[in-house]
């Protein structure tokens, strides 16, 4: 999940449920933003045409994993 509150942008993994949050203002926009998330590891991936956030590489596995089973 990507979400915006006021100057705060905040990603939550889809699977472990970790955040992190980011300030906008003068010297870092949106995108930004997102770049300093995929800097620290952050992945988004479409899965059965939604977009999904992930911490790391593993959670995206075990998403991944978790949904085949279903």
């Amino acid at each position: 999940m990507l979400d915006r509150i006021w100057s705060t942008l905040i990603i939550e993994c889809d699977q472990c449920g970790n955040t992190e949050e980011a300030e906008i203002d003068d010297y870092c926009d949106y995108y930004d933003c997102l770049d300093s998330f995929k800097n620290d590891g952050w992945i988004n991936r479409k899965v059965d045409d939604e977009w999904h956030n992930f911490c790391c590489e593993e959670c995206y596995q075990k998403f991944k994993a978790e949904k085949d089973f279903k």
